[in-house]
Parts: structure tokens; sequence; C-alpha cells
């Protein structure tokens, strides 16, 4: 934890006086980095929260006449509270109590407690949010708006406590408290892995989990911490308690998940107090209010049972759930199976409960919104998107209609009790975010940045504000939450954002740029019916054509959009052509699954400040063919080689490195959908170890890429238990700036291994930043793998849709990067390569063995080694899988590392028969230890 003392806190006496305990208790400050924020400014304006203080007057007597006057006016006041209902509401909608009253109140007043706001997960707040007249003094026409940047990607939802903090973890593995009406810190927790999971309030303290595996329970006011619970069903560890399961206890036995991160939203029972939470390790979680075990369920592996939704909690205290398997049950409180029911796809929608109907609602990543009977899990109804649900509803009982968005772009609302469409609103871009409903409005977010208010019972805008910063990374995936003056919540580009609810209506702010009160205001490319061809960029947004500027390293993602009766609909693309004008070395077309688009690399980079002219044709399945012909220039490149200058491959003390990190891949879609948040975290370093070769039209390095592993000082370490260990080739343009990285490897994104066949970055160097992947020079990131690469990979890729025609799996998006000095990349001290040689071995031959001894490093730290294979008669890297082939020991008590690489020689024939020459490199980190041409001894 960080940013407060380490002292607990210490435990203040439940008999005194609430007003006793709220002045001993400190204002928060930036400086002290605790306590509780003032809101003394917002209190008028929360639910639930208008202030009353008692005085004591002045004078010894009170005149007769004041006596009279004041009998008279609680007379009044005391028939009004027995006309409307015995007590007074704000117009919020919840019971008004000053400070005091909150703080010692059993059930405090959270505006938005948990990632579905109820623990039914109706995604609902009864109160109203921006309908207020001028006159109303809780409209609080004073909020700000504020954003508050992490280090990393969000894709959790905030809980707001009745304090006034915003609670939420990032991807950069810290877990934040912040003053509502600032964006200030007030105190923030460091965990040992990302965050993507939304915490829950419970009383005064606040349940959040970590991708480490632990669930933490801490206070609400100052961030200490009061126990943290422990995931224990890994992959291949034994445990005596295996979970229980429903209906197939007979033959089933309880397996761990590839791994212990807590994805699942946390839930918290109204009844017990008992926290609720499900895990990639294939379970769900119950756990005492002390934070021991209750107990775990066990939904079944196939094809992966991980838990990503947030189980609903009914008024009986019994517990419905689902799995990224397609399962969906309802247990009692204790874990015992009520009701049990499956489906072929995915969901990771949390279920959602309308009480008084009897029935719960899900979504699944077949487009398929379904009603299910409360009582016995049969369905009632079921309705149809376009693409996947990936969100859950948001349940308006007083309409009786629940509201959802789809990966289709469009945001629906349905009737609740017959599944019939009520209106529909369409954004044109992925929603992946579940809906916050109010009295008034209903909040959602969109992969095109922007957050939207409508009208819940016409579906017209309201309003809609533009969050983009960075065209590339700018996705709101993370769902909205509803505080006391403002909508909150998280981007991919790693900022909490707080948005007044009338920001875009108040006279003041109304004509900052980023609002929108009509859709017409909003950008249409693509929202016309009919069918034609856009261009993408590499995070995703569509446009009518390519950029002019174009980067000499670009690829170009064209899409095939169908639009009919408001309703985009999926085209499956058969076949494609394109041809480029002027001509270039050649073109390579790879197909993106069944989204309409197409994936175009040019063989060698452009040339620069030319105009040129692509034409492309694509056939899709309702035998029709669309043409279109682009137009553009490409940038003037100049000569400046700030990346190429640094580059130094003789008498090296270090090894220019990349840093590549903030993947995005935006399609398919799909991907976000299975892990931004994973993506989001990776770190690749790529050290540049071996001049391929050099001419007019590029210089050509072998580099050795492995995955890194961020430091809380934000440094970046080798990751010694990766599979991401590969070479790769870095081309560079004679400008010095533009490149192209190609590699192929495998990554670990907190789920199984993905394999990356074909994994390139193309982008330019920022001459000001020293970056790229910045809006001033985007970057592509592409890679492709089979479809059939593991047996969970092919289900998982018919489940999203991802495969496409040609069976293979494509991918497009952006990343950044940066060249990165660190210690990692240095020469190191001590050790020195021995010895190194290279023999056949096996029945004739079968199998090459490389052995390497290396020395000197007594007491040192123990790097992390590796060696590289390069083809000298080829001149290409030799690509394996190094961690399976590789097997390391080291030994820092007596200074000696002992590596030996064994492999057929059917995957690599040595010198093609010409020569058994290989070149043979040895990484001690990021820094080639050793570096010279061996022959193969018989």
């Amino acid at each position: 934890m960080e940013d407060k003392p380490t002292r607990r806190r210490a435990v203040r006496s439940r008999s005194r006086p609430a007003t006793m305990r709220a002045k001993t208790r400190p204002e928060a400050t930036e400086s002290n980095g605790r306590g509780r924020p003032d809101l003394r400014a917002a209190r008028s304006s929360g639910p639930g929260n208008s202030r009353t203080r008692s005085r004591q007057p002045k004078e010894e007597g009170i005149a007769p006449l004041k006596l009279a006057l004041s009998a008279v006016i609680i007379i009044l006041i005391t028939a009004l509270v027995f006309v409307f209902g015995s007590h007074l509401q704000t117009s919020f909608g919840a019971k008004q109590r000053t400070r005091s009253q909150a703080s010692t109140s059993k059930h405090l007043s959270h505006p938005w407690p948990s990632f579905r706001s109820t623990c039914e997960n109706t995604g609902f707040a009864p109160f109203k949010t921006h309908l207020k007249p001028a006159t109303d003094p809780t409209a609080n026409h004073n909020a700000n708006y504020w954003a508050f940047q992490t280090g990393r990607g969000i894709f959790s939802v905030p809980a707001i406590s009745a304090f006034g903090q915003i609670l939420i973890g990032s991807a950069d593995r810290k877990f934040y408290a912040l003053d509502e009406l600032t964006g200030k810190v007030l105190w923030k927790i460091t965990t040992g892995e990302i965050i993507d999971s939304a915490a829950a309030i419970h009383g005064e303290n606040i349940i959040f989990a970590s991708g480490d595996g632990h669930v933490y329970n801490a206070s609400i006011h100052d961030g200490t911490i009061h126990w943290k619970f422990a995931a224990h069903h890994q992959e291949g560890t034994a445990d005596e308690h295996e979970g229980l399961t429903c209906g197939e206890e007979s033959f089933i036995t309880a397996h761990g998940g590839t791994s212990t991160w807590f994805e699942g939203q946390v839930q918290i029972s109204p009844i017990d107090g008992r926290v609720y939470i499900g895990n990639d390790d294939y379970r769900l979680y119950s756990i005492h209010a002390n934070g021991s075990e209750a107990y775990n369920f066990y939904p079944g592996p196939l094809p992966y049972g991980t838990i990503w939704s947030g189980p609903a909690i009914t008024r009986s205290g019994s517990v419905i759930g689902s799995s990224m398997n397609g399962k969906y049950f309802k247990l009692d409180k204790n874990g015992k199976c009520i009701w049990f029911h499956e489906e072929m796809y995915s969901i990771s929608s949390g279920p959602a409960v309308e009480a008084d109907l009897k029935m719960v609602f899900l979504g699944s990543w077949n487009g398929v919104m379904r009603a299910v009977n409360h009582t016995n899990g049969h369905t009632v109804w079921t309705f149809s998107a376009g693409d996947q649900i990936y969100g859950g509803v948001a349940v308006d009982a007083a309409r009786r209609c629940i509201y959802f968005g789809s990966q289709d772009g469009v945001f629906y609302a349905v009737n609740s009790l017959t599944g019939k469409s009520v209106w529909r609103y369409r954004v044109n871009y992925p929603i992946r975010t579940s809906p916050a409903l109010a009295l008034d409005a209903v909040y959602f977010g969109a992969a095109n940045g922007m957050i939207y208010a409508l009208k819940p019972d016409t579906g017209d805008l309201i309003w809609s504000f533009d969050t983009t910063e960075d065209p590339d990374h700018r996705e709101i995936n993370a769902s909205p939450a509803l505080g006391h003056t403002s909508v909150v919540f998280g981007s991919e580009d790693g900022r909490i954002i707080s948005i007044p609810y009338r920001y875009c209506l108040e006279a003041k702010t109304r004509k900052d740029p980023r609002c929108h009160t009509q859709t017409s205001e909003i950008d249409a490319v693509g929202m016309s019916d009919g069918r034609n061809l856009y261009y993408l960029y590499p995070g995703g947004i569509i446009a009518n054509d390519v950029p002019d500027g174009f980067t000499t390293s670009g690829v170009w993602h064209i899409r095939l959009l169908i639009v009919s009766d408001n309703k985009p609909r999926v085209a499956h693309v058969l076949q494609a052509t394109a041809e480029l004008s002027p001509p270039t070395n050649g073109l390579t077309i790879e197909y993106l699954s069944t989204s309409g688009s197409v994936l175009i690399t040019p063989r060698g980079f452009l040339a620069s400040d030319t105009q040129y002219n692509l034409t492309v044709t694509m056939f899709d399945n309702s035998m029709t063919s669309t043409k279109r012909l682009f137009t553009f220039r490409t940038a003037a490149n100049k000569l400046v080689p700030m990346f190429s200058g640094m580059i130094n491959t003789t008498r090296l003390t270090s090894a220019t490195t990349l840093h590549i990190y903030n993947l995005k891949p935006s399609y398919p879609p799909s991907w976000i959908s299975l892990n931004q948040i994973g993506f989001d975290s990776v770190n690749l370093l790529a050290a540049i170890i071996h001049v391929i070769s050099s001419n007019d039209t590029s210089t050509d390095y072998l580099v050795w890429i492995a995955a890194g592993l961020l430091e809380q000082d934000a440094s970046i370490i080798l990751d010694p238990t990766t599979p991401t260990l590969a070479p790769g080739i870095l081309s560079i343009h004679p400008d010095g700036t533009t490149f192209e990285l190609w590699s192929q490897f495998s990554v670990i994104t907190g789920g199984p291994p993905i394999p990356m066949t074909g994994f390139s970055v193309a982008s330019h160097f920022d001459v000001e930043s020293g970056m790229f992947g910045t809006p001033t020079a985007p970057s592509w990131m592409s890679w492709s793998s089979w479809c059939g690469d593991s047996i969970s990979s092919l289900i998982g890729a018919i489940q999203t849709n991802m495969c496409s025609t040609r069976g293979r799996i494509v991918t497009v998006g952006a990343a950044r990067g940066r060249v990165y000095a660190s210690s990692v990349s240095e020469k190191p001290r001590g050790w020195k390569v021995s010895k190194a040689a290279v023999r056949s071995a096996g029945w004739l031959g079968t199998e090459y063995v490389i052995e390497v001894t290396v020395s000197g490093g007594v007491g040192a730290r123990a790097p992390v080694f590796g060696v590289v294979l390069f083809d000298e008669v080829r001149r290409v890297p030799v690509y394996l899988d190094y961690k399976a082939v590789m097997r390391v020991e080291v030994d820092v008590d007596v200074g000696q590392a002992q590596i030996a690489v064994s492999l057929a020689n059917a995957m690599w024939k040595v010198g093609g028969g010409e020569g058994d020459l290989v070149r043979v490199i040895v990484m001690c980190d990021m820094y080639p230890l050793f570096n010279e041409v061996l022959k193969v001894d018989a």
C-alpha cells in the first residue's frame, strides 16, 4: 500500500457519539492522503445527503411570538410529512441524512456500491440525474469535469461511496481511492498484478480483487488492509477442496484453471455479508465476511470455465451465476445446486434479476439475450442482436424494459415481459459496457470513445461526450457508474473520467466541442443504409478515405459495411483483390474473421511523398461485388536518423532495445472482449543483436524478443516464466525513423498462451517524443495464427467468430513503444561464455544439440539466459519454440550456467545442405553475450 502511514488506525469505540467521532476524523487533504473527502459543497446535490444542523439560540429566552410561529411551522411540516409518506425525499429519491447519520447507519446510502449497483445486478440507481430545473438547489451547476490518468488501461467499474470516494482498479496494478469532486488521490494500494474486476462496498470497507490471485478487504477511509483471501485451484496443483458441482457430480473431477487471476466482479450478499467472486481457476468463491472460505463452486472446465461475471444475489440469499463455458446456474446460500443450464457460447454478462416478474436476464456471445424463469431456469423468451453481447442489462422495473448493448454497435431497449424490441440506438462501434440506469436517463459507453445518455422512454439522445485523446487508444469498455453529481467510468487509455450529469446541458459548458446533444452532430461515417468499403485506422476508427500523410510502413485495413433498416448486417468476404498504383513488390491479402474486413500489406516500404491509388474489390456471401478506389499521399519522410543513429552492434556495452506495450487488437473485435486488459498489460522487449543486411531500401537487424514484467517503479524486468522468447527481424527505412518488426511467438495475457505465428509492428518514431504509436506517429500491429493450433483455441475461435473463411485468426490493431534503456540490456558483470558447440545426435544424426557453458557469475544475480540460432545460408532466424526446446540450469554459488538446446533436424535443416554453419548468439537477459558462427560437429 502506498501514500499512507504503515501504522494501522486505532479502532474507534462504537459507543462514542457520532458527532464526537466526526470531529476526531481528519479531513482528507492532498498532503496526508487519508481520511474521507469533504463533500460539504456537494452534499446538497448528492442523493440522500441534505445537511441538517441544530443550533443553540443566542438568547436566554424566546419571545412568545416566535414560539407561536415555530409551533405553526412544526404543525405544517408534520402534516406534510404525514401526507407525503412519513419521510421527505431528495430529488434523487434517497432518504435525507446528515453526515453523522450517514457514518453510523448500518446501511449506508452509497450511490453506486458495486459493479451493477444492486445485489440483483439491475444496474439501477433510483434518483434523477439531468432533469433538474435551474431553481433546484440539488442540480449542482458547479460540478466539474475531471480526468485522472493511471499507468495502464481500465476495464473495471468504479464503486462510489456515500463519503464521496471513487474506488477503482487499473492494469497498472494499483487500486485507487479518488475524491469524487476533484479526482485527487486519497490513497492507493499496489497489488501483484493487473486489476480488471469491479470492487464492492460493504459498510465502510471496500472489497476488491487482483490478478495476483487475492481478494482484499480494506478500509474505505484510508486503505488499511483488514484481510486477504487467496485463490488456490491452479492447474496441476492438488487441492482437497475440489469444489461443489451441479448435476454432474458422479463423473466430473474438478480441475484448476490456467491461472488464479480474479477477473470476476465482486458481489456481496445483503443477507450475511458473504463475498462472491469468480476466478480464472474455474471457481466461484463464496467468502465469509471475515475472509475465510465458505465454499467454492466449479462449473466445469470446457472449453474455458473461468467466471468473469458477477453473480446476482436474490432477496432470499440464493446465488445466480454464469461462466465463460456457457453455464448458468442457481445455488442456495450454501452452494447447493437449485438449477443448472448450459449453451454452446460464452457468457460474460452477469445475470440480472427482475424480482417482481421472477425473471433473470443474461446475454451470450452468440448475440442472444434470454429471459429465464427465476424458479427453474427455463427460457421464457429470447431476443437476437446482430453480434456478441458482452455486458449485462439494466433492468427498468417501472417501464417493464431492459437495456443492453451489443458488439454490432447497437444499443437495445427490449420489453422484459415479451422480449419484443421497444427501440434501438446505433453507434456503429462495439458496445461492451453494461448500462447504468437512473430515473431519467440510461448511460453507456462505446468503442468510439463516446459516453451516451439516452431517454429511457424513447431512446432519444440527451447528450453524448467524446473522450478521445489518442484516436487509437480510446475505447470505453469499462461500464459507467452513477455518483452524487456525475457519471464516472474508466477508459482504455488509463483515465478515470467524471462528467457532470448536466455538463453538456448547462450554458457555460455545453459549447464544449466534445459535447453533442443531437445525433446529427456525431460522426456519421458508415451510418447510412447501403454497402460500401471503408478504411479503418489502427485503433478501429472508421473513415471514408485513406488519410494523406500515410506512413511508408503502413498497411490497409479495409472493411465492407452493409447497413439495412439502420441495422448493420454481418458480411462474409469470400474473395478480395487489391491493386496499387504505382506498384510495389507485391501485396498480401489476409481475411479477418467474419467481420467483412481484409488486411492488405505491401511487401517492403512505400515510396515517401508519393500519391498512390489503391483499388479494392470484395465479393461477399450475398453474391455481390463491392469495389472502391482509395487515393492518398504518403508522408514526406524527413532524414532524421533518430532511431538508426542509436544502433551500434560493435563494441557493445548495451543493446539497443525497444519496449512495445499497450497492445490493442481492434479487429476481430472479440479480442477486446476476451482480454483488452491482458493485452494492454503486455510488455515486450526487442533487443537488436546482429546486422543481417543493408541496402538502399532498408537495413535489416536480428532482434531477440522477450516478455517483461512491470515493476512498481515503472521499470521493466524479464519474466523468467514467459513463453515469449523468440528471434525476429527489424527492418529500418533509410530515413532512420520508419521501421517494421516481424517475429513469431506465443504470449500470455492471463489465460492460455496465445500463438502469434506472424507478429508485426509497423510505425515510425515521433521525433519530438522519441516514441511510436502516438497520435502523430500511429503504429500498425498485426498477427495471425491457425484456428486449430489447439483444441481450446479452435473452440474459442468458433465461439467468438474470430476464425476467417481461410481457417486463420488474423488480427490487426495498434501498439505503443519507445527505445528503452535499462539494466536488462546492459553488458552483465562477471558472466561470460566459456564453451559453445553444436553437434548432431540421435540415430543417423536426426537431432541437433547446442551446448553452452556460461561462467564467472559467482554471487551475481541469475539472469534470464537464452540461445538464438541464425541460418547463415538463408540469412533468416531459426524460428522455434525456444522455451520448449531449451534447458537452462544456473548455479550462482559456483557462478556457472549450463544451457542446452535440443531439436529434431526436421525442425531445422542446418545450412540447407550447403554447409553446416549456424550462428549462435547467447543472450544474457537482453544482452548478446556471445555471437559467433559455429560448424556442426558430426
